[in-house]
């Protein structure tokens, strides 16, 4: 109905009204597809964070049993920090793909 009476009220411009029409259409999924993308991201980031507090809990509770020395320490610490870079960089890859 819409495309008819564009059709009907701008003939001569129905052509150009009708190719705006299609490429909004592919911009809006193009769009569609970034924003599920950063959804992804988001809930990828936020479950590494649940896994992170995860980490420091049991960290935590070694220090509440008394049985935390500098190795378990410096141990835990290196495993979170390489895996928190590691996840850096694996969302920075993910926002190039998606910029570029």
């Amino acid at each position: 109905m819409f495309v008819a009476e564009i059709k009907k009220k701008f003939p001569n411009s129905y052509q150009v009204i009708a190719g705006l029409r299609q490429k909004l259409k592919v911009y809006q999924f193009d769009l569609s597809n970034i924003v599920h993308d950063l959804k992804l991201m988001a809930d990828s980031t936020s479950n590494d964070c649940v896994k992170t507090a995860r980490v420091l809990g049991l960290r935590h509770k070694i220090l509440g049993k008394g049985t935390m020395n500098p190795e378990k320490d410096t141990k835990i610490w290196g495993q979170m920090i390489k895996k928190m870079i590691e996840n850096l960089d694996a969302s920075i890859e993910e926002c190039d793909k998606i910029i570029g």
